[in-house]
């Protein structure tokens, strides 16, 4: 099934038994202070990305902001500006080759018949590298713990790991909340379930993210659930086994 008009998209799938749908709405329709802006700066060893998604009704909507040529969006990075480009409904990007600790990110929603919102901004927490060695696996995800180190450490930001695969050997994304930036984190035997407990032989490579992320200030002409969020993201990947 197919469904379209001027604001919405569904998209059905019956033989799968799931549905999906959005919707978008121009930003000449709607007032600043209704849109939600999410911002996250990702960066890694050479560039940094600029994401922004435009909502109306916060993040968990399904309703995205299409911005209309009154309306425009810039990403600047240590002073560097940079209009933002589309790349879906709703959502825009730019990159810069700025990395470093404590640069300064900033995004502006200029707009010409309401007001604007020009007080994004954060500073990026400081690189790091990971430095455990993950080449003797496969690890068992029942019974082998998984230590993840990173240098250097003490930044006093947040830290998160995310561990994902794309050939689905484990049940879903499944993240992980250090209570700090000690450089280290031991994921535990059974932490990772698998996503079919009766194939022994489901080996997979797992991929594994290392996030250290601080958190911006948001204007406060936006919707007030807007977020703006800046990390330092490496990788790492590890053979795991049931």
């Amino acid at each position: 099934m197919f469904c379209h008009s001027r604001f919405s998209l569904c998209v059905g799938f019956t033989l799968l038994g799931t549905f999906g749908c959005t919707e978008t709405v121009s930003s000449d329709e709607i007032r600043t202070g209704g849109i939600y802006m999410g911002t996250v700066v990702t960066a890694g060893t050479s560039q940094s990305k600029v994401k922004v998604t435009l909502k109306v009704g916060g993040n968990e909507s399904n309703t995205y902001v299409k911005l209309t040529d009154r309306d425009q969006l810039f990403a600047i990075a240590d002073g560097d500006e940079k209009e933002m480009t589309k790349v879906s409904d709703g959502v825009y990007e730019a990159s810069f080759e700025v990395v470093e600790e404590d640069a300064e990110f900033a995004v502006h929603l200029e707009r010409e018949d309401d007001d604007d919102a020009t007080g994004n901004e954060g500073t990026l927490p400081a690189p790091f590298m990971i430095t455990s060695a993950l080449d003797d696996g496969p690890y068992s995800r029942a019974d082998d713990d998984l230590e993840i180190t990173w240098d250097p450490s003490d930044s006093g930001d947040d830290m998160q790991l995310e561990v994902e695969d794309e050939d689905t050997c484990i049940t879903a994304s499944e993240s992980f909340d250090p209570s700090g930036d000690d450089g280290s984190y031991l994921i535990e035997a059974g932490e990772l379930a698998s996503a079919n407990s009766d194939d022994e032989e489901d080996v997979c490579e797992i991929q594994i993210n290392v996030i250290r992320e601080r958190e911006g200030t948001i204007d406060g002409n936006l919707d007030g659930e807007s977020t703006f969020f800046l990390r330092q993201v490496r990788s790492t990947t590890a053979d795991s086994a049931p």
